[in-house]
Parts: structure tokens; C-alpha cells; sequence
């Protein structure tokens, strides 16, 4: 089933050792007045999200273990994440039944025929149970999980919607531009591999289209890097133009798209990656930052924010969640009453971790 999510960056994960399944009664990992999730639930929903930010490759403990600043790694980080917005699928739903919507028979029947179409693709019931246990549910707690994201969907369209209780308007947008993006220059350097080009100079593909097709470096090679990158961070202390050194020492295959530089915010964790944005978000005014990562010197300058550069075509790539964000913090600094007054229990949950949750297959 597709859905439409509010989730801003990864989850926790789901080691499901035990099955839940075997104790006879779900536990409870959450509660809203009367209104709950299960432990099969937010074991499902750490998979699901986790899925929409790393790939298999990318999926290793080291990965994971990697801080981000001062001993927080990315698994503390997802550990934040997975549980406010457990919590905002629990409340949400919630209020989606307390101002008495309903999901439309259209909704409904999309939910129906998204689970009897895994049934089909897994040969039965039981097949697919199998495969759901992975993930700590069956065909039943899945229905149940569709229709929350459901809700939670139409609650927040609901209030989002033109003319809705919380449209955001265009100088509201402005604002949050103002307020939440950072301008810089980059200078990448890739010190661990090179690209595969074509006859005609241009980067390939794998087989699936979706990722650049790579060379790791020799040891020589790798150490001629090394050599470049020291010369730059050199003659960036020594105080030479950032643009001069960027004409002569950038390897980004993007620069030529964005050659005004990158905008990014806090909600672009998932498009530049968190290490990017948490040092991003960090510079001063004119500041230069460098840092390497998974074979890549990454060197930034702030830079001035333009007047209104998200209107730009040639921007919009990077904008494209800029009206998501806005109206994201809108429903964080609304929602945020409501979720206090959830109950939490923790030792429901203990056994999960980032690292060992398995990714969601792309059939779900």
C-alpha cells in the first residue's frame, strides 16, 4: 500500500527475538485514553521507516554506531525519532475519531485490496504471516497499521487543506524559509572511490537505474587524495576565495545543477544525510566547515540566504519539501500538548534496536 507520510527522519528498530505472537496477548507500547499501539505495531513501524531512509548497503552496524556529534550516533537519533512518531500515529488517529472523520469506502477498499494483494503474491494467509513475523505482525495487526496510517494521513490533509484549520499561507512559508534553511557553497572530494563514465564522460548506472555505478581507489590512489584534501583545508586556513578553490578542487557531479550552492534544513536529513545537515545547521555566519564520510571530504561555506529562492525552477529540486516542512513544524508545535499526556512503556519495546531491525520489502 502506498502511503504518504508525516515522519521527518529514521525510526528505532525491531530485533524481534520472541514473537509477541506466543504470549497470547499483545503488550502495549502506547496509550491515548482509549486508544493504543501495540509492541507488533511500533516493531512494524521501526522497519517501515528505517526502510525509507537507508538501503541494504547502508544498513550495518557501523552505520548506525556512526555519531553524529559528541557520542550520539544515528541510532539515538532514530531512537528520538521512532518514538514521537509512534506517539503521533497513536494521537493523531485518535483525534481523526474524536472530530468524528471517517475514512471514505474508497480508502477503505484501497486498505482491502492492498492486503488481500499480498495474500495473493505470498500464496496464502499463512505464507504471508510467515513473512510478516519478520516484522513482529500478522495479516490482521497490518490491516490494523494501514488503517491508522490512513487516518493519520487524512487527520493531517484535514487540517492542512486549503481552507483548512491550519493552511499555511505564503508569507508564513517565507518565514520558515528565513528561519530554517542554510545557503552554502560545497567543495566534495571523493576519497575512496571515483565514478564509472561512459564514452562520453557520463556517470553510469546499475542495472536498477537507481544508484551511480563506482571504483574503489587504489591504496596510491587514496593517498594522492589524502594529499589533495590536506592542500585544500591548507589554503582555505590560509584564507584563499572558497569559489577560486571550488573552480579548482570540487568533484561534485551535481555542482553544474546547483551552481548558486545547497539549500537544506533540518527536514533534508534524509536527501543530504545527517552528518551533512547537523554540521550545515551549525555554521556561523560565513563559516567553512569540512568533515569526511564514507570516502568523501565534504568542505561548506555559508553563504547569504536569496531573497525568495525557493521560487526559483532551477531550486525547485531542493524546495520540494519546503511547504512540508513548514506545515510539519505547524503540526509538531500543535500536536505537541497532546503527546505529553501519552503513556509510554518502555520495557514494551527494550529489546528492539536501530541496527537489527530488517528493512521492509518492496512489495509492502
Amino acid at each position: 500500500m502506498k502511503k504518504t507520510k508525516l515522519f521527518i527522519l529514521v525510526l528505532l528498530t525491531l530485533s524481534m527475538a520472541a514473537s509477541v505472537f506466543s504470549c497470547g496477548k499483545l503488550k502495549v507500547a502506547m496509550e491515548y485514553g482509549k486508544n493504543s499501539v501495540s509492541a507488533n505495531m511500533y516493531s512494524y513501524w521501526v522497519s517501515e521507516i528505517k526502510s525509507n531512509y537507508v538501503t541494504s548497503g547502508q544498513d550495518t552496524e557501523s552505520y548506525w554506531n556512526t555519531e553524529i556529534s559528541d557520542g550520539f550516533t544515528y541510532a539515538d537519533r532514530m531512537k528520538e525519532v521512532v518514538d514521537k512518531n509512534v506517539k503521533i500515529n497513536l494521537v493523531a488517529s485518535a483525534l481523526f475519531d474524536e472530530k468524528g472523520l471517517e475514512l471514505s469506502d474508497d480508502t477503505k477498499t484501497q486498505i482491502e485490496k492492498s492486503i488481500d494483494g499480498l495474500i495473493d503474491a505470498y500464496g496464502s494467509k499463512s505464507n504471508l504471516n510467515k513473512m510478516l513475523s519478520d516484522y513482529g505482525v500478522n495479516y490482521s495487526i497490518l490491516r490494523d497499521i494501514y488503517t491508522v496510517e490512513a487516518k493519520v494521513y487524512e487527520y493531517y490533509s484535514y487540517l492542512y487543506r486549503e481552507g483548512g484549520e491550519r493552511y499555511i499561507s505564503d508569507e508564513r512559508i517565507d518565514e520558515y524559509y528565513k528561519d530554517n534553511y542554510r545557503h552554502v557553497g560545497a567543495i566534495i572530494i571523493y576519497t575512496g572511490f571515483e565514478f564509472q563514465r561512459d564514452e562520453d564522460g557520463n556517470i553510469t548506472y546499475d542495472d536498477g537505474g537507481n544508484n551511480y555505478q563506482t571504483r574503489e581507489l587504489t591504496e596510491e590512489e587514496k593517498a594522492a587524495k589524502s594529499e589533495k584534501v590536506a592542500k585544500l583545508k591548507e589554503r582555505l586556513a590560509a584564507g584563499e576565495d572558497f569559489d577560486a578553490l571550488k573552480a579548482e578542487y570540487d568533484e561534485d557531479p551535481n555542482s553544474g545543477a546547483y551552481p548558486d550552492g545547497y539549500y537544506m534544513s533540518a527536514s533534508d536529513y534524509a536527501v543530504f544525510g545527517a552528518k551533512i545537515v547537523s554540521n550545515v545547521l551549525e555554521l556561523g555566519e560565513g563559516e567553512t566547515v569540512d568533515f569526511e564520510e564514507g570516502g568523501i571530504a565534504y568542505f561548506f561555506k555559508d553563504l547569504p540566504l536569496e531573497d525568495k529562492a525557493y521560487e526559483k525552477e532551477e531550486n525547485s529540486t531542493m524546495f520540494s519539501r519546503l511547504r512540508d516542512g513548514c506545515q510539519t513544524l505547524d503540526f509538531n508545535e500543535y500536536i505537541a500538548p497532546f503527546l505529553d499526556k501519552v503513556i509510554f512503556h518502555e520495557d514494551a519495546i527494550s529489546e528492539y534496536s536501530v541496527a537489527s531491525a530488517p528493512l521492509i520489502k518492496s512489495d509492502m
